[in-house]
C-alpha cells in the first residue's frame, strides 16, 4: 500500500460525448469505475470520488471508499482536482478521470515515489502531458481555490500547470511502466468505448 497518497477519480464531468454517464459504462459486466476502485483501492487508505451527484456512487463504495461533493457546480476538471484534494488527508493525491480503466499499477507507483519535493508529478506520453493521470500536492490549493473558496475564472489546465511546480515524468519513464501507454486511454466517445475494449481484450491492461 502507497504510505501518504490518497487516490481520487475524477467522475464530475456531462459525459456530454459520450451521451450518458461514463462512470456507469458497463465494462465487463459492472460499470466501468468499479474495476477503477477494484484497482486502486489496494494501493491506497483511502479512494475518493469526486462528483457532482455522491449519492449515485454509493452504492458501489467499500470501506476507504467514499464519494464527495465538487466544490462547484462547474464542468471543468481542475474543480475536481481542488475538490480531491480539499478532501484528502495526505499531502499527495494521485488523480485520475473515470474514464481511465486501463491506468496500470506500476505508473501509479511510479508518479507517487517521484512526488516528494514537487506540486505534481505528470506523466508524458507521445510529447503530451497527461494531467488526468497524475500526482497532486495540497499546496496545489494556493492556485486552485485560494483563501476565498473561489475557483479562478478562466484558468485552462495548462495554465495551472504553468503556474506550479511540476516533475514531469518523460515518455522514456513512463514506457518503462506502461510499454503500451494503455493508461492514458479513456472513453469520451462510444467508439472511444469499443477501442479501449478491444485494448482491454488484447491484454494491454
Amino acid at each position: 500500500m502507497i504510505a501518504d497518497v490518497t487516490a481520487v477519480i475524477l467522475a464530475g464531468g456531462r459525459s456530454s460525448r459520450f451521451g450518458s454517464d461514463k462512470s456507469f459504462a458497463l465494462w465487463e459486466g459492472r460499470p466501468v469505475i468499479a474495476h477503477l476502485l477494484d484497482r486502486l483501492s489496494p494501493l491506497f487508505r483511502e479512494v475518493l470520488v469526486v462528483a457532482k451527484e455522491p449519492s449515485r456512487f454509493r452504492g458501489l463504495l467499500r470501506p476507504r471508499e467514499r464519494a464527495v461533493q465538487d466544490l462547484s457546480d462547474r464542468h471543468h476538471p481542475l474543480v475536481g482536482l481542488a475538490t480531491g484534494l480539499r478532501h484528502a488527508g495526505t499531502r499527495y493525491s494521485f488523480f485520475c478521470a473515470c474514464d481511465m480503466p486501463l491506468v496500470r499499477v506500476e505508473l501509479i507507483t511510479a508518479l507517487c515515489a517521484a512526488a516528494p519535493g514537487w506540486d505534481a508529478v505528470v506523466p508524458v506520453w507521445r510529447g503530451e502531458p497527461q494531467p488526468m493521470a497524475a500526482v497532486y500536492s495540497e499546496g496545489c490549493l494556493d492556485v486552485l481555490a485560494p483563501a476565498s473558496g473561489s475557483f479562478p475564472e478562466g484558468l485552462a489546465v495548462k495554465g495551472f500547470i504553468d503556474r506550479i511546480r511540476p516533475r514531469f515524468l518523460d515518455h522514456d519513464e513512463v514506457s518503462r511502466c506502461d510499454p503500451d501507454g494503455a493508461s492514458f486511454e479513456d472513453i469520451d466517445t462510444l467508439e472511444d468505448y469499443r477501442r479501449v475494449r478491444e485494448l482491454s481484450l488484447a491484454g494491454a491492461h
